[in-house]
Parts: structure tokens; C-alpha cells; sequence
């Protein structure tokens, strides 16, 4: 009799509950992982969309400052609580009153190298 009720019972074997456990720590690891991951392009695009619009409104300024020829110039801005540092250059076109700005955005101290964001636009000559 003791013998039969042993058999009768049902329930998990060791074996079966470490391979559960072991797909599970799978899961919430990659869960993890991917959870990390999206935060970190959400910060990334966000500092790429402010260095943008950084250099949008040094290109907005310069064509509404109406100066031709445009000078190389460098200058800071502050943007979404950060400094940002841009720095402008103008190119000669195939026409003689129209250049070719590009204004380089980076984060205040970080390398000359490491842009945010970079906007080229043109300037004519009114």
C-alpha cells in the first residue's frame, strides 16, 4: 500500500524545475539587456536632436542677419540644460553669391572629433 501511493503522486523532478529556472534568468536577462539598450539610444537621439537644433538656429541667425560674406565663426549655446558648442565654416559655390555654411554641434568638453550633429545650409546674397 505505501508502495502505490508513491506512484500515484505527481509533481516536478529536480531536472525539470533547474531547466525552467534556466530559461526564465534567459528571458529576464535579455529583458534586461534590451531594456538597457533603449534607454541609451533614447538619450543618445535626444542630445543628437539638440545638438541639431543648434546648429538650425546658428544657420536661422546667419540668414537673418543678411552679412555676406560669412566668416568662420565658433560660439556656445545652451540647449535642453546642456552646452553646446558650434562651430561654423563657409565654402565657395559654383555661384559667386551663394555659399555653402556647415555648422559642426558637439557637447561642451568633448573631443573636437566627437560631433552631435552637423548642419550644412546656404547663404545667397541679397
Amino acid at each position: 500500500m505505501k508502495n502505490k501511493t508513491l506512484l500515484n503522486q505527481h509533481g516536478f523532478t529536480l531536472m525539470e524545475v533547474l531547466i525552467a529556472l534556466l530559461i526564465v534568468a534567459t528571458a529576464l536577462g535579455t529583458a534586461a539587456k534590451v531594456t538597457i539598450s533603449a534607454a541609451t539610444n533614447g538619450s543618445a537621439l535626444t542630445d543628437q536632436t539638440a545638438a541639431q537644433w543648434v546648429g538650425l538656429n546658428q544657420l536661422a541667425t546667419l540668414k537673418l542677419r543678411r552679412a555676406f560674406p560669412v566668416r568662420a565663426e565658433s560660439g556656445k549655446e545652451e540647449m535642453m540644460m546642456r552646452t553646446w558648442i558650434w562651430q561654423q565654416k563657409a565654402e565657395a559655390t559654383p555661384d559667386d553669391h551663394v555659399l555653402k555654411v556647415t555648422i559642426d554641434v558637439r557637447l561642451e568638453g568633448a573631443d573636437d572629433d566627437d560631433l552631435s550633429a552637423s548642419v550644412t545650409g546656404f547663404i545667397a546674397k541679397l
